[in-house]
C-alpha cells in the first residue's frame, strides 16, 4: 500500500506523455495483450511476504512484486501505442573492485568473522563502484532489497549498505554506485591470519541493481 501511495505522489510531480495509437497498434495481436494481462492478474494476487522497518532511506519504498507489476503495465500500454511514465527495471551491473587502503587498524568480532577471535585486527580495504547513466530525465532508485550482497557505506564504523549518488553534469545524467569490503590480514602481535572479507565474503564480481522512473 506505502508503494502505491508513493508511486501515486511521483507521478502526480510530471507531466504525462501520451501518444496517440499509431496504425502498427491497430494491428496488434490480442493474444500478446491477453497473455500479458494474465500475468499481471497473476502478481496482483501474490501474497507479499516482505516486511520490517524502513531504517535505510536509500531502500527502495517499493517492493519486487510491485516492480514486475508496473513493467507489464508498461509493456501493455506500449502494445497498445500508449506511452507512460513509470519505473523501468531492475537493472543490473557488475561492480569494479579496487584495493583503496592497507594494514588499517579495526576491531572485529567474532560475530562479524566466525573464524577470528574477537579483537583489533589490520585490515585491506577495498571499494567495489560502478557508473550508469540514465536517460536525461530520468531518476534513480537503488534496489538494495534485491542484491544479495554487498559491503559497508561506511567501514570505519562498518554500517552495511551502499553508497549512491545521481548527478546531471557535463558527462550526463549519472549515478555513482559504491561499497567497501575489508579483508583481516594481521591481528594486533603482528600474526598473520587467514579470514574472508566482511561483511559479505568476495565481493569480486558483485552486482548493483537499480531501477529508474522515466
Amino acid at each position: 500500500m506505502v508503494a502505491i501511495m508513493l508511486l501515486a505522489s511521483t507521478s502526480c510531480s510530471k507531466q504525462q506523455d501520451i501518444a496517440e495509437p499509431n496504425s502498427s497498434s491497430l494491428t496488434t495481436s490480442v493474444k500478446d495483450v491477453s497473455a500479458l494481462q494474465t500475468q499481471l492478474e497473476s502478481l496482483t494476487k501474490t501474497k507479499v511476504t516482505e516486511s520490517g522497518a524502513i531504517t535505510d532511506m536509500s531502500k527502495p519504498f517499493i517492493t519486487g512484486i510491485d516492480v514486475k507489476r508496473l513493467n507489464l503495465m508498461n509493456q501493455i500500454n506500449k502494445l497498445g501505442g500508449v506511452h507512460i511514465m513509470g519505473w523501468n527495471g531492475p537493472f543490473s551491473i557488475t561492480g569494479n573492485i579496487r584495493q583503496i587502503a592497507s594494514n588499517q587498524e579495526i576491531f572485529i568480532s567474532n560475530t562479524e568473522s566466525p573464524t577470528l577471535a574477537s579483537g583489533i585486527y589490520f585490515v585491506d580495504v577495498y571499494v567495489i563502484t560502478a557508473e550508469v547513466t540514465l536517460p536525461a530525465d530520468a531518476i534513480a532508485k537503488l534496489e538494495l532489497a534485491l542484491m544479495p550482497k554487498y559491503g559497508y557505506s561506511n567501514w570505519t564504523q562498518k554500517i552495511k549498505g551502499v553508497l549512491y549518488n545521481q548527478s546531471v553534469g557535463p558527462t550526463g545524467n549519472v549515478v555513482f554506485m559504491s561499497t567497501y569490503s575489508l579483508l583481516p590480514r594481521y591481528n594486533s602481535a603482528g600474526q598473520q591470519v587467514s579470514a574472508p572479507a566482511i561483511p559479505a565474503g568476495n565481493l569480486t564480481g558483485m552486482q548493483f541493481v537499480y531501477s529508474y522512473f522515466q
